[in-house]
């Protein structure tokens, strides 16, 4: 059995190489840079790759590398591999959506395919080809087929997607049973509460049905729509489901969202809401708490850094960059 104290040598690592991430007073320093020049230097001292003269494209997949490299890395640390692939699942399933919308519209999706996850892209790639999925997970490859079935019969990409996000969440739930952290339990919950309200500001505002949201949902999660699912949600209703969660407030703008407010606005303050609660747990001394925080962190990191980068490059100014981020000195 996975002990806290087995986590030592990965949380000192991470401990190691916090005062080179991109926050607080760095991140400050580097949002002042006089430059994209200047800005992609300082990064690297932070160890991110050489991003100088790359354009928008060239950035996405130079951070897409270095992510896939990083979680490879403490994979390999981590007393659990499952801790990490609760990371690493994710991308798994866009390359799932994406070889099936490839194969669909009869093009070559690589050059969409992403290196984080579990498997690698190009294996995968050729193995959805040549229908030889036995070597995988048994959710995992049961929802391709399924998903490529589903889109052959139907010709419809959101009633595949709904597949394979089914599927996510299932092998989700099922990594973090698996881990021996409570807390991991717990964060795959609020993950799953996070989706299941997009999904449901998503219904409101396409003005869907029941039958709709109910396929949008998924299990896992600590808010129960209960009734809902046998007739149409509304705003009001929606901000009282969530109102005794860490999106309440996200629910609020969820809600104006859906009646013409802003849709950035609400997903700013839904994945703010999750990073508030993680930062709210405080510092470990040990344990699969650490590269839990770490790991979350990290990908708010990669977004924002990306969201700067390319910012600078389309001439964005400093002030909507710094409201994009969520500044709160914008």
């Amino acid at each position: 059995m996975v002990k806290e104290l087995d986590y030592l040598y990965l949380t000192s690592l991470i401990r190691a190489r916090e005062p080179k991430s991109f926050s607080g007073a760095v991140r400050a320093r580097i949002l002042e840079a006089p430059g994209f020049d200047e800005a992609a230097r300082q990064l690297q001292e932070l160890g991110y790759p050489d991003l100088s003269g790359m354009d928008a494209g060239q950035i996405s997949k130079a951070l897409e590398q270095y992510r896939a490299e990083k979680l490879e890395e403490l994979e390999g640390l981590s007393p659990e591999a499952e801790l990490i692939q609760v990371f690493r699942l994710r991308f798994d399933y866009h390359n799932a959506k994406t070889l099936i919308k490839s194969e669909a519209a009869s093009t070559d999706g690589a050059r969409l395919l992403l290196g984080a996850g579990r498997f690698a892209p190009d294996k995968l790639q050729k193995d959805f080809e040549n229908d030889a999925l036995g070597s995988y997970p048994e959710i995992f490859a049961a929802a391709l087929i399924e998903a490529k079935s589903t889109l052959g019969r139907t010709e419809n990409p959101q009633l595949a997607d709904f597949v394979l996000d089914a599927a996510y969440f299932s092998e989700l739930e099922g990594l973090a049973q698996s881990i021996s952290s409570p807390l991991v339990r717990e964060y795959v919950r609020r993950l799953t509460d996070s989706a299941n309200l997009s999904a449901a500001v998503r219904t409101l505002r396409m003005g869907r049905d029941a039958g709709f949201l109910k396929q949008a949902l998924f299990s896992g999660g600590s808010v129960d729509f209960g009734e809902f699912l046998r007739e149409a949600l509304t705003a009001e209703e929606l901000e009282k489901l969530f109102s005794d969660t860490i999106f309440a407030k996200a629910a609020e703008l969820g809600a104006k969202s859906a009646a013409g407010g802003s849709l950035s606005e609400f997903e700013r303050e839904r994945d703010g809401a999750l990073r508030r609660w993680l930062d709210g747990l405080g510092r470990v001394t040990y344990g699969a708490e650490a590269p839990l925080q770490y790991l979350a962190n990290f990908e708010s990191e990669l977004a924002d850094v990306r969201v700067f980068l390319t910012g600078l490059l389309s001439g964005v100014s400093r002030e909507q960059l710094r409201k994009k981020l969520g500044d709160a000195n914008a």
